[in-house]
C-alpha cells in the first residue's frame, strides 16, 4: 500500500491504495452478507404441508413391532407450481388420523392423500409432527371389500 507522508499531523493515502481499501470492505460486506443468506436458507423449518401424496412407505420393524415408517410425501410448490417431494421418517409417536379418527402406522398406505406438519430440513427431509390422511368415500368402500390378508 502506497503511503505518503502529509505536511502536517495526518496520512495521506493515494488514491490506488484508497480505491484497494473500499473494494475489499465491500468485499467484506458482500461476503458477510451472502454468509448470513446460506445460514437462512439451510436452518430447519416449521412447515405445514396441507396436500401431498404418500408416494412410497418402508416400515422399520423391531420384531413384530413397527417402530417407525420412511416415506416420501409429492406435493406440488404453492409459489412456483412444481411437483416436489420430501423423505421423512414417522416415529411410532407421531400423532396420526385417518379420516379424523386415531389411527397408527400400519394404518398409512402408498397413494394417500395426507396433510402433515413438521421439521423441514435443508436435504428436503422432514420429521412431522402429526400426519392427517383424508380418504375418499370410494377408497373406503374400496378397502372394505377388498380381501384380508389378516390371520382371523
Amino acid at each position: 500500500m502506497q503511503v505518503s507522508q502529509a505536511s502536517g499531523d495526518g496520512v495521506d493515502v493515494k488514491p490506488a491504495a484508497r480505491k484497494a481499501l473500499i473494494l475489499g470492505g465491500v468485499a467484506i460486506i458482500v461476503i458477510a452478507g451472502l454468509a448470513a443468506y446460506a445460514r437462512h436458507l439451510t436452518r430447519p423449518r416449521e412447515y405445514e404441508l396441507k396436500s401431498a401424496t404418500i408416494t412410497s412407505l418402508e416400515f422399520e420393524r423391531q420384531g413384530e413391532r413397527i417402530v417407525s415408517a420412511r416415506g416420501v410425501l409429492e406435493f406440488v410448490h404453492p409459489r412456483s407450481g412444481q411437483t416436489m417431494s420430501v423423505t421423512g421418517t414417522i416415529p411410532a409417536d407421531c400423532p396420526i388420523f385417518v379420516d379424523g379418527a386415531p389411527a397408527q402406522l400400519p394404518d398409512l398406505r402408498v397413494g394417500d392423500q395426507v396433510a402433515v406438519r413438521g421439521t423441514v430440513f435443508a436435504d428436503r427431509t422432514i420429521t412431522p409432527q402429526w400426519v392427517r390422511v383424508q380418504r375418499s368415500s370410494a377408497a373406503r368402500q374400496d378397502s372394505a371389500s377388498a380381501p384380508s390378508t389378516q390371520n382371523r
